[in-house]
């Protein structure tokens, strides 16, 4: 499936052009859906061979290069990516200093509510859109397992979305106003992350910078892997052998 498909195939099922419905009715029909998981509704594209293809985990830094750094030594300190609501604000870091993970809990534009891991494919060289760019790519980024149960979510408009949050309707699915979101319940291990990346066009840090200070927490933990450059510009600087 080509992103362009994607993006289209998940706006027509929560708003056909054909059909009017109203937010009720719209909410009865997405909620007889299943919950398909990333590994089921791409299973034939895992099977290629795609540097690109994958499924990712931004460490958002809001252009803070040292808060990504420290969400991501605590990720490998801890040995798992948690979601929002088990993550301790603050920890010892290897250089002795204490580091603080800034978290704004129960954010109702927060679409995971803190319960889930949010995670997001890459489905080609050219899937560039917004939500790769800020999620993803301006961000040091963790490529995971293509088989790890992540569950799709369903595409409401943002207003649409903020309503069902306000109205705390109970459902059964999952749903989000990003289109690639996908949720993951359980803590991801360390094992399933495939590479810690950086796209260096886009990357909103000092990436030199960045790369010495992931090779010296890597080092220290003792996590011994190689650096790879793909034809991307994305520095892997994790893969598990």
């Amino acid at each position: 499936m080509s992103y362009r498909d994607y993006y289209y195939n998940k706006i027509e099922l929560s708003y056909p052009k054909k059909t009017t419905e109203s937010f009720e009715e719209k909410l009865k029909r997405l909620e007889k859906l299943p919950n398909l998981t990333f590994s089921e509704e791409f299973s034939q594209e895992i099977k290629k061979d795609d540097d690109f293809f994958g499924l990712y985990h931004g460490i958002r830094s809001f252009g803070h290069e040292e808060v990504g750094l420290n969400k991501l030594e605590s990720i490998i300190m801890n040995g798992y990516i948690q979601c929002g609501n088990e993550i301790n604000s603050e920890f010892k870091s290897y250089d002795g200093t204490i580091k603080y993970l800034h978290h704004i809990k129960n954010n109702i534009e927060n679409c995971n509510q803190d319960c889930y891991i949010s995670v997001a494919p890459i489905l080609s060289f050219y899937d560039n859109d917004i939500e790769v760019i800020t999620f993803i790519k301006e961000n040091i980024h963790l490529k995971i397992d293509c088989n790890v149960k992540a569950f799709n979510t369903y595409y409401l408009k943002h207003d649409d979305y903020i309503r069902l949050r306000k109205l705390q309707i109970p459902t059964n699915t999952f749903y989000s106003y990003a289109l690639k979101e996908y949720f993951v319940k359980e803590p991801i291990p360390i094992d399933k992350i495939i590479a810690i990346c950086i796209d260096s066009n886009y990357y909103q840090g000092n990436l030199k910078k960045t790369i010495q200070e992931i090779k010296n927490m890597l080092d220290y933990y003792h996590i011994s892997i190689p650096l790879n450059i793909t034809s991307y510009k994305c520095l892997s600087l994790m893969r598990k052998q």
